[in-house]
């Protein structure tokens, strides 16, 4: 069974929140997670009333009132909720001067048990929503409706779990939420979004530590990360469906907790032996970084749905790239290091630690505000359906050319006779300027248009594959290539993902555009290694620079349609 307690001071006198609980057909007006509800039968007040509440999920949920005492609480049991056996809420009321102490006692038996319950609030959460959320809607309910004068007290607390004697309680943990739409918010929720498949961002490392101490060839390093980028793929496809279906924060959560322990374990993959459980070391690994980046592509297609609902896709999308470029810089810059004391998988427990991270940052998101024009304004898009498949295609090319040179960098780097520290620190220094190319979206937003960044951003993209296929290869030209691919990348990339998002408000196409995306960077590392000749690099060089300039012709008429509208 699951007990959830919780309380929160009302800035109003208690008759008045009385009232609003009281009226039972009111609750949508304050609790985001409930799009309408009815009393269907005679009574709509007091004992044996019934309520019908349809979720922002679309889930219709049927309550019915078995306690009830005037002024001071009400209890109601729940129906029809998914792997619910049983569940129960009482809300109470005691005043205290002119505020009100308001508190919610929830009671759930599962189905299934504490796994099942586990699943059951990352799709539906506690019975009657979450707590913050409706506490929140309720006093600004009460201020807007010219009630009551004041703000809404910051004393919400951000709910955690405790085990006491085999049941699971709720406690209160003090954090205080960054402010909605802040600086620290878009910081945060982009630290998330990178931590699903963060390896992406320090791939040069993970490839050469697959084919160095860790024992694989280069051939199959390249397939290694090419099926943890399809895993990605898998789960980001499989986010479309769930973003309007769970709740995104507890689903984060349980995603990134699970891609931790993966990433972790990944340690033993290589050891595996064919006598003991039917498959070799490089099978196994396969095997585990496609489970890690199914649940690591999960993660990003639910970060990318909250990313496009912000107000400012530049702005989120930016910060993003910029997150993505910073860690890899200084991932990159202290591998050497870090490898020298935790050994060759040393890539995996950062992996580790940023998902474990991105758990914590959860803590301090505020919840979004409802969608409720999203369905409407993706299906008002219905009749430019051919530019969008383009927009797609253009987000799918352009990161598998770029992840194709960026996943053998180094390789590339060590084959021109650089040694291993100038070339981690060549890509550390010169990743430094994605930062710079992340922040253009940022500063400059759609000043000019996006179609002006976003061609200039492919003609250096094209320009530095030329450079690297430069035999013999300098390091002046070696890092000259470097600086203008990681200068150019994420600003082609936040700049199509804004249009994505502009497109559409409810996050559905961002979505997709995040399997286009993981498709791209999954494609682009085997791709590469199909085109591998003895260590010349030279036909994978020229192959990224036909796709970057494909990239470029199928996002034309999109974003210039899109501009013009």
């Amino acid at each position: 069974m699951l007990y959830l307690k919780a309380s929160a001071c009302i800035e109003a006198p208690v008759d008045q929140v009385w009232a609003v609980l009281a009226d039972l057909e009111r609750i949508s007006e304050w609790s985001e997670a409930v799009v309408s509800a009815s009393c269907p039968g005679p009574l709509s007040r007091g004992v044996a009333a019934e309520r019908e509440c349809v979720l922002s999920n679309d889930l219709c949920i049927k309550e019915r009132i078995v306690a009830w005492e005037e002024g001071r609480y009400l209890r109601y049991e729940g129906f029809n909720i998914p792997l619910m056996a049983r569940a129960s809420n009482c809300w109470s009321v005691a005043g205290h001067g002119d505020k009100t102490l308001l508190t919610t006692e929830s009671e759930m038996v599962l189905k299934g048990g504490w796994p099942a319950g586990c699943w059951s609030h990352c799709c539906i959460g506690p019975p009657g929503g979450w707590r913050g959320k409706r506490w929140r809607g309720l006093s600004i309910w009460l201020n807007r409706g010219g009630l009551i004068g004041g703000v809404f007290p910051s004393c919400l607390r951000c709910l955690g779990f405790v085990s006491v004697g085999g049941d699971i309680v709720l406690t209160h943990w003090p954090v205080k939420k960054a402010p909605f739409d802040s600086a620290l918010h878009y910081c945060l929720l982009a630290f998330i979004a990178m931590a699903g498949l963060a390896y992406i961002n320090f791939l040069p490392g993970v490839v050469n530590a697959l084919a160095g101490e860790i024992g694989f060839s280069e051939a199959e390093a390249g397939q290694i990360v090419a099926f943890n980028g399809y895993g990605g793929l898998v789960g980001s496809t499989v986010a479309i469906f769930l973003v309007r279906r769970v709740h995104w924060q507890t689903a984060l959560f349980v995603l990134l907790a699970a891609l931790t322990f993966i990433d972790i374990s990944t340690v033993g993959m290589s050891a595996v032996r064919m006598d003991t459980v039917g498959m070799d070391g490089f099978s196994a690994m396969l095997a585990w970084r496609f489970l890690a980046g199914t649940v690591g592509g999960l993660c990003v297609g639910i970060a990318f749905s909250v990313l496009a609902r912000l107000n400012n896709p530049e702005r989120a999308f930016g910060l993003l790239l910029l997150v993505q470029f910073a860690i890899g810089s200084l991932v990159i810059y202290s591998l050497p290091a870090l490898e020298a004391r935790l050994g060759a998988y040393a890539v995996f427990y950062m992996m580790a630690s940023f998902a474990l991270l991105a758990c914590a940052f959860l803590l301090f998101i505020p919840a979004l505000p409802a969608g409720g024009e999203s369905t409407q304004a993706f299906l008002a898009l219905s009749g430019q359906l051919a530019n969008k498949g383009l927009l797609l295609l253009a987000i799918l090319c352009y990161p598998c050319a770029a992840s194709a040179i960026w996943a053998y960098v180094g390789l590339i780097g060590l084959g021109a006779g650089f040694s291993a520290e100038a070339v981690s620190s060549s890509i550390a220094l010169t990743g430094m300027l994605g930062l710079i190319g992340a922040m253009l979206p940022v500063i400059i937003g759609n000043r000019f248009g996006r179609l002006f960044w976003l061609v200039g951003g492919i003609a250096l993209s094209i320009i530095a594959a030329l450079m690297l296929s430069i035999s013999p290869l300098t390091q002046a030209l070696y890092i000259a290539s470097m600086a203008l691919l990681f200068f150019s990348w994420p600003a082609v990339q936040s700049y199509l993902l804004a249009v994505t998002a502009e497109m559409d408000a409810s996050g559905q196409l961002s979505t997709m555009a995040a399997v286009a995306a993981s498709l791209g960077l999954a494609s682009g590392p085997l791709l590469a290694s199909g085109l591998l000749d003895q260590g010349d690099f030279s036909v994978m060089l020229y192959a990224s620079g036909w796709i970057f300039l494909l990239s470029f012709f199928l996002l034309v008429r999109p974003v210039q349609a899109y501009e013009k509208g």
